[in-house]
């Protein structure tokens, strides 16, 4: 069962030509609500992973639509998005979002200077379309699991991910816990 359906048809819709569509798409976001009684189940954590990214939906050229599950107490790397613009919905939990300037220029241990956060809860949404640094996602609860609906415009398939030890940007392709769950319908060309 296919719980973004509706949500996929709105966002396939738009004009993605259009310079305001991340403010469209926003806006589809904050109108969407999780249906809390369609059971996130079908998208588990993997094992041993502290997150799972799910494509939900990709349209060539224009934005893919992924389903990130954070186990409690977990975060992703710090990393950016290759340019991509991008924002978030939070479907279950609450995420902390923490910017950070990077500058490779200083020692190891200060090269990261965090910037910003912001905790959103159930329904929330992060409209990072202008961010262009890096940043981490992270679930603070100790007991609940988190999930998050983020969309990214051009479709994100790598980023840079900056070294817990060296701190030095690394490239990194995305990959996604379901390869091979309904492929050829989360594709669509246009």
């Amino acid at each position: 069962m296919d719980v973004f359906i509706d949500l996929k048809q709105r966002l396939i819709a738009l004009d993605w030509g259009d310079s305001n569509v991340m403010t469209y798409a926003r806006e589809i976001f904050l109108d969407y609500k999780a249906d809390q009684t369609k059971p996130f189940e079908q998208f588990p954590v993997k094992k041993n992973e502290t997150y799972s990214r799910y494509e939900i939906c990709t349209v060539a050229e224009k934005f893919n639509l992924v389903l990130n599950v954070w186990k409690p107490n977990s975060s992703n790397p710090v990393h950016d998005h290759s340019g991509a613009k991008y924002l978030f919905k939070v479907l279950k939990g609450s995420l902390t979002d923490e910017h950070y300037e990077f500058d490779h220029h200083k020692p190891i241990g200060q090269r990261l200077e965090k910037k910003s956060a912001v905790t959103l809860g159930l329904n929330g949404v992060y409209p990072g379309v202008d961010f262009t640094g890096y940043h981490k996602i992270f679930n603070q609860s100790a007991t609940e699991e988190a999930i998050s609906l983020n969309l990214y415009r051009p479709p994100l398939w790598k980023c840079s991910v900056i070294d817990s030890i060296t701190e030095e940007p690394r490239p990194q392709l995305m990959a996604f816990a379901n390869s091979n769950y309904e492929a050829n319908a989360n594709t669509l060309a246009q």
